[in-house]
């Protein structure tokens, strides 16, 4: 991203703060520019790593903005340029131009230029001068550092056209759709599509706890914010316009903690719950001026109702980033639900089998924001524990090679998990297999596979565990 704030930037009103999500990040980032020893990188990726635990050599690729210094002809330059697309910050409900910023308060606070969108007219050099560079060539930037933090976060579900009538109806909507219509919107009514908005309809679990048909991958997980986020940006609907009729049409009400406060409030605001059935949802279809959703009610004994709806907003749930780049560099474990996978969910919850390498927020699972900010913090004080430390401890079983015996079959380093395996020279023997001692975590995959057992683990080698087996079969005499 050439900007930070990422998803958090994008909420309307975020509970408990009451304040915007572009808010909070300008209070973070001002906090941020207090540390003279943080370097941030935006607009980049990972392009290459090497080493291992407290010695990794990255290598980082700063793709260009083509806005290099400041200009107090930004502003201007973005009214004159002549592109305009689909504004992605705002989930396609706005326009923008090819040179933007996404929201007041960014940082860094330079626009940037979108490549893709830019048709090289040259109106903003016309007026910015050297600030814009349209020639700009990436840059690559070498970093050794001691500990990886993995923080890509998650993507809201996209529905598929027609469920639920996305896609084929004009006022059909998810729920971030929904904040950046609030944050846009503007005066006493609350009007979409030329249209003013009286019922409210949410329905709750879109794209999340999907039931297998067998046909193809389902969200099997629960997505566990959206209970929540949608009680609070339901009650700031309410605040802000008095005369809405809202109704959740849910599946089940997860608002679990503290959370239930928001429920309870909900509750006694007027808005109406229904419990539709998962194998009998909800269906939505055109009326004769405002779109209708058909559910069966449970908690009525399945009496069916038919609500008039002038706008519908999908409760979706999070899915996995798609990183297939960081994913084979990293090697990153990922579990069934596509999220990366912890090394131990309770002893472990932030770190992967791989020493210094630490995952955390909604890039190992969908959370909240709180339950993100914690799971941070203890990634951060996992890694500070390796960067404070002038020595790191290694495990003592790790693999060690005969290079006598090996014959270089490279069958271990195709097994290794943790890239521990290497091919080097050894005086007087030639090119034989080294084991990393820092990458090497003792599991043994290797020594399965070595066709010469060459490769054993130092303190349990097979001759050892051969020995303990023959004396465990021999007759006890008492």
């Amino acid at each position: 991203s050439p900007f930070l704030g990422g998803r958090a930037a994008q909420l309307y009103k975020v509970y408990p703060y009451d304040k915007s999500g572009a808010e909070i990040i300008k209070d973070l980032i001002n906090e941020l520019k207090k540390y003279s020893n943080i370097a941030v990188y935006t607009n980049a990726e990972i392009d290459s790593i090497e080493g291992y635990v407290g010695n990794f050599d990255i290598t980082i690729r700063i793709h260009p903005r083509y806005v290099i210094k400041q200009s107090d002809k930004f502003r201007e330059a973005i009214e004159k340029c002549p592109v305009e697309v689909s504004n992605e910050f705002d989930y396609g409900l706005t326009k923008r131009k090819a040179i933007y910023y996404p929201f007041e308060g960014t940082y860094p606070d330079l626009p940037v230029i979108d490549d893709k969108a830019c048709n090289k007219c040259g109106e903003c050099v016309k007026l910015c001068g050297d600030a814009i560079d349209l020639n700009q060539k990436p840059e690559l930037v070498k970093v050794k550092v001691g500990a990886i933090i993995v923080a890509t976060g998650a993507d809201p579900y996209e529905p598929k056209k027609g469920e639920y009538g996305y896609k084929e109806y004009d006022n059909v909507i998810t729920l971030q759709q929904l904040h950046r219509l609030l944050a846009v919107s503007e005066g006493g009514q609350f009007r979409y599509n030329g249209r003013t908005i009286r019922n409210v309809v949410f329905i709750y679990c879109v794209g999340s706890r999907q039931l297998f048909t067998g046909e193809e991958p389902v969200n099997e997980y629960c997505s566990r914010y959206c209970c929540n986020a949608t009680m609070y940006i339901s009650l700031k609907l309410l605040e802000r316009y008095d005369d809405l009729n809202i109704y959740h049409v849910y599946r089940d009400i997860r608002t679990y903690g503290k959370n239930e406060l928001l429920y309870e409030v909900a509750s006694n605001s007027g808005i109406v719950f229904i419990r539709y059935d998962v194998n009998d949802p909800p269906k939505i279809s055109a009326g004769a001026n405002q779109l209708v959703v058909k559910v069966k009610d449970v908690l009525t004994g399945g009496e069916e109702l038919e609500i008039p709806a002038d706008l519908v907003v999908l409760v979706t749930g999070l899915v996995p980033r798609d990183n297939p780049k960081l994913n084979e560099l990293f090697k990153l474990p990922i579990g069934k639900d596509g999220f990366y996978q912890e090394a131990h969910p309770k002893l472990r919850p932030v770190e992967t089998n791989i020493g210094g390498l630490f995952i955390t927020g909604c890039a190992q699972a969908p959370r909240d924001i709180g339950e993100s900010v914690v799971s941070a913090e203890a990634a951060a004080a996992k890694a500070a524990t390796i960067v404070l430390k002038k020595e790191i401890e290694l495990e003592p079983f790790v693999a060690e090679v005969d290079p006598f015996k090996c014959e270089l079959s490279k069958r271990c380093m195709e097994e290794c998990p943790y890239g521990a395996i290497e091919i080097r020279e050894y005086e007087g023997v030639g090119e034989r297999a080294w084991v990393n001692e820092a990458k090497c975590k003792g599991c043994g995959a290797c020594v399965a596979v070595c066709p010469t057992e060459a490769i054993q683990i130092r303190g349990l080698s097979n001759d050892q565990i051969k020995e303990m087996i023959r004396a465990a079969g021999k007759e006890v005499v008492l």
